[in-house]
């Protein structure tokens, strides 16, 4: 299951159960969809930290990177900050950041909130530049 948080848009605030499936997957991607569609581009702030990194298959890795580099492509993204708590989950998303194709935005990872909050909010004044460091924070 994943929760999107849109009060503050365009930042959008998510997170993902720590186990999840390939058709929640796929609803979370229609979703992300369907924000788009309504109300534009977003910047998503997303923390990864609660996911059990034996849950994550190399199925869902590739479809998330499909799915997201699809949303890029359309130029959904303003930009995408990622926050990492352990070095496991930092592996995936190294392994999941190598699967994106599609590169037309900021993206970069974070060890809390509240330094991807900052550089989200830089971003979003302009500040932040186009300063992306993937997978590393």
């Amino acid at each position: 299951m994943h929760y999107i948080d849109q009060s503050q848009f365009p930042i959008l605030r998510i997170r993902f159960d720590p186990e999840n499936t390939y058709e929640e997957l796929n609803a979370y991607l229609s979703d992300m969809e369907a924000i788009f569609a309504e109300h534009g581009k977003f910047l998503t702030i997303t923390d990864i930290s609660n996911l059990q990194p034996l849950k994550v298959s190399s199925r869902l890795r590739h479809r998330m990177a499909e799915g997201v580099d699809q949303l890029a492509y359309k130029k959904a993204f303003i930009a995408e900050a990622v926050v990492i708590s352990s070095p496991i989950i930092r592996g995936l998303f190294t392994a999941y950041s190598w699967l994106r194709r599609v590169s037309t935005h900021p993206l970069r990872s974070f060890r809390n909130m509240e330094e991807a909050e900052q550089w989200a909010q830089a971003i979003l004044r302009g500040k932040a530049g186009n300063q992306s460091k993937t997978p590393a924070s």
